[in-house]
């Protein structure tokens, strides 16, 4: 997960979200294309809130590291995403809670796999790094809205079980962000699979 990290492939990227914003608000689907379809093809980034957040997190912490022309850029990409949460903020929410509802539901499958057959918790390590680093992104933006609680207590379910399956290991992504995810708070970055330490 984020082993090849590219600031400038990070902002070209959350430039196409942040243009494909507020036609992703009054569309049904959870995840789009930023091509423009529904899903996604292995060239396209795909939109979800989460994703763009989690986009917009890590640009936050290395906005240091952009040039002039990158820093205006980003400035612009912000402007998108705060007016979109301004103007369409009932879709917004509702937004949130199906993204929420499918990143749980894909990590529960995930993990089922791992507790019936243990080879594959390595296989979806890195879906489930990806996941859970995007559940925090949500659940960080959720205390401006009702459904809090409801994914913080999804959320703890969910870590108990990751731990369950998951020892304490070496930074999984790309060194550069280390500085993004801080141990202590994104302790899912920093396992490996049990049967690997085995």
């Amino acid at each position: 997960m984020f082993r090849d990290y590219s600031l400038a492939e990070d902002l070209r990227e959350a430039a196409a979200m942040a243009n494909k914003l507020t036609s992703y608000m009054r569309q049904d689907e959870v995840f789009r294309s930023t091509s423009g379809g529904a899903f996604y093809g292995d060239k396209d980034a795909t939109l979800t809130l989460g994703a763009f957040m989690m986009r917009l997190h890590r640009l936050r912490a290395l906005s240091a590291h952009m040039n002039a022309e990158q820093q205006a850029r980003f400035t612009t990409i912000e402007s998108a995403y705060e007016m979109v949460k301004s103007e369409w903020s009932a879709h917004y929410e509702l937004k949130l809670r199906q993204e929420i509802d499918a990143r749980i539901t894909l990590m529960q499958q995930l993990l089922r796999e791992c507790e019936e057959q243990k080879d594959s918790c390595a296989e979806n390590l890195a879906s489930l790094q990806l996941s859970r680093t995007i559940l925090e992104e949500l659940l960080q933006e959720s205390p401006h809205w009702s459904i809090h609680t409801y994914l913080a207590d999804r959320v703890r379910q969910i870590d108990r079980e990751l731990a369950s399956h998951f020892a304490p290991g070496e930074f999984g992504p790309a060194t550069v962000l280390l500085e993004v995810y801080p141990q202590k708070r994104y302790w899912w970055l920093y396992v490996t699979s049990k049967t690997e330490t085995v």
